[in-house]
């Protein structure tokens, strides 16, 4: 498989930019704290890194929530049930991410430089990264399948399995995801893999850790929304490849994903490659599976 890496953008490395830009493909940031120790909650410290970024013409990839929101939303309900895993879309709510992107735009927007807004969750995000596009401004914006394929609704089955960051949101949310995919808003889906073993996600909310394993399921899932005609073809190649090569500069190579597009089969977590062995997809029957790789002129069945 074919991988890059980020720089880290933490305030106090803004050296590290010059020196990683031959190395990296952007500089990814927290405005939000989430798992790791990559917060940037110093205003001072975004706009330098934006500048330099601008600078030496990097992306930076922004996880938008705002962490005063959060913090403030924690205050607020901390009377609720603490164990309710529902809790986790309220207090990492659409405020702090509508802030955060807010946030993100307005510099970005003073320096020249090129973001990368990742895990869209809602329909305000969506609105604004499209008004933003229509401005001028150099902004791209990726969501997640689980954003597109599960909502809060789900809480209920899956409790802390499907606790991530940002959280799940509502149908209305996921309608406009869509909706940003096919109007080109939306330029990426990206799985935002995290494969938390299941010991590890059946803790109580509060103690277990955010985000869920998704790259096994990632075609299928997206294949299988082309099979029932919410995208086309073209569209998943965009949102997958030609639209990341465009982002981060990739020079195009020759590897290829060869899938079966009439293959069916549901999601089995035995079935899965990934050691966490466990998808928050199982017993979803989709179509349009891979069954070979072609990387660096080697060829892998799967």
């Amino acid at each position: 498989m074919r991988y890059e890496l980020y720089l880290g953008g933490h305030k106090d490395e803004l050296a590290q930019i010059e020196l990683a830009k031959s190395t990296a493909i952007g500089i990814k940031i927290f405005l939000g704290q989430s798992t790791g120790s990559l917060l940037m909650d110093d205003e001072v410290a975004f706009e330098e890194l934006c500048r330099l970024a601008a600078e030496h013409d990097m992306v930076v990839a922004v996880h938008a929530e705002d962490d005063a929101t959060i913090h403030e939303n924690i205050k607020t309900l901390k009377h609720e049930n603490s164990d309710a895993v529902a809790l986790h879309s309220k207090i990492r709510s659409r405020e702090a991410a509508m802030r955060a992107l807010e946030k993100a735009l307005r510099v970005g927007k003073k320096h020249k430089t090129r973001l990368y807004i990742l895990h869209a969750s809602t329909a305000e995000e969506v609105a604004m990264v499209r008004q933003a596009k229509k401005a001028g401004q150099h902004v791209f914006l990726e969501t997640t399948p689980h954003h597109l394929f599960l909502t809060e609704n789900d809480y209920a089955a899956w409790g802390t399995k499907v606790q991530m960051n940002p959280p799940l949101r509502t149908t209305h949310d996921q309608t406009a995801l869509w909706a940003g995919i096919k109007d080109g808003t939306i330029d990426t889906v990206g799985t935002d893999h995290a494969p938390h073993t299941l010991a590890e996600k059946a803790q109580p909310y509060g103690t277990a850790p955010s985000g869920v394993p998704g790259i096994e399921t990632l075609l299928p899932l997206l294949l299988t929304a082309a099979r029932d005609g919410r995208l086309t073809l073209d569209d998943v190649v965009r949102v997958t490849r030609t639209n990341a090569e465009h982002i981060f500069r990739l020079a195009p190579n020759d590897d290829i994903v060869l899938v079966d597009i009439q293959k069916e089969r549901p999601v089995r977590d035995e079935a899965l490659k990934t050691k966490c062995g466990w998808s928050p997809f199982v017993g979803r029957v989709l179509t349009g599976w891979p069954v070979y790789t072609i990387l660096k002129g080697k060829v892998y069945r799967i």
